[in-house]
């Protein structure tokens, strides 16, 4: 059961990165004064409470404009500094030079409820993942697939 959840994860985050550009044109640039606007608003479809909360609970409906509101939303939220960084972080730092696979990925989330969309903290989450699943040797076949990506 776990292997065919984390094969599906794998799969996806593969065919995310193959597709992560697919979408973007000019027309996407972030319209900073509509997003505050927007998001502000109680009554809108892009009121960032509503979003936040449906993101927080792995709303598979979210589409790319609620994604890229909530993204850049995130910005007008009271204490938003753009070099804010979490307290954690130095713990954190620890815990990767100790290779604490299990204390990193309980960092990282803790990290990521303070600054949901911080790349630093959201991108390595899911190889310290894959780490814990191939340190239970519970996923020999993606271990041998992550090797010869490595090739």
């Amino acid at each position: 059961m776990l292997k065919k959840i984390f094969l599906n994860v794998l799969v996806a985050v593969f065919a995310l990165t193959c597709f992560a550009q697919t979408g973007l044109t000019s027309s996407n640039k972030p319209n900073f004064k509509e997003i505050e606007k927007s998001i502000k608003d109680k009554n809108s479809p892009f009121f960032y409470a509503k979003l936040m909360e449906r993101y927080s609970n792995n709303d598979t409906a979210l589409t790319i404009e609620e994604y890229h509101y909530l993204y850049y939303g995130f910005s007008f939220k009271d204490g938003y500094s753009p070099y804010g960084k979490s307290a954690l972080n130095d713990e954190l730092r620890k815990q990767m030079s100790e290779k604490n696979t299990e204390k990193i990925i309980e960092l990282e989330k803790k990290v990521l409820l303070e600054f949901s969309f911080n790349l630093r903290n959201l991108i390595p989450l899911p190889m310290h993942w894959i780490k814990k699943l191939i340190k239970s040797r519970q996923t020999c076949t993606i271990k041998n697939y992550l090797v010869l990506l490595r090739q």
